[in-house]
């Protein structure tokens, strides 16, 4: 008699594994975090301010100093170019 009270109250105390059962609600799922787009990266760097020993501060987003180093590398090469033929006489074709 004892045993089956004993038995009788494991199997009411057991824990369900069915979610729903006991009354209780399914836990709800977290949602996957949005992916949030980083802000560019900001590069700063100091230029000397032509007929002045002052530097100033100039800061930019990474695309764009990007671009303006490539701008710059390109028009270096144009005026290299028309100096090669120019004939300039000095060695650094200046």
């Amino acid at each position: 008699m004892i045993l089956e009270l004993i038995a009788a109250l494991t199997l009411v105390q057991a824990p369900q594994n069915d979610d729903t059962a006991g009354g209780r609600a399914p836990e709800a799922q977290p949602e996957p975090a949005e992916q949030v787009e980083e802000p560019p990266r900001r590069v700063c760097r100091y230029e000397r301010t032509i007929g002045s020993s002052m530097q100033r501060r100039v800061c930019s987003d990474e695309r764009q100093e990007r671009r303006s180093v490539s701008n710059m590398h390109s028009t270096w090469e144009a005026q290299s170019a028309v100096r090669r033929l120019q004939g300039s006489r000095l060695p650094d074709g200046s």
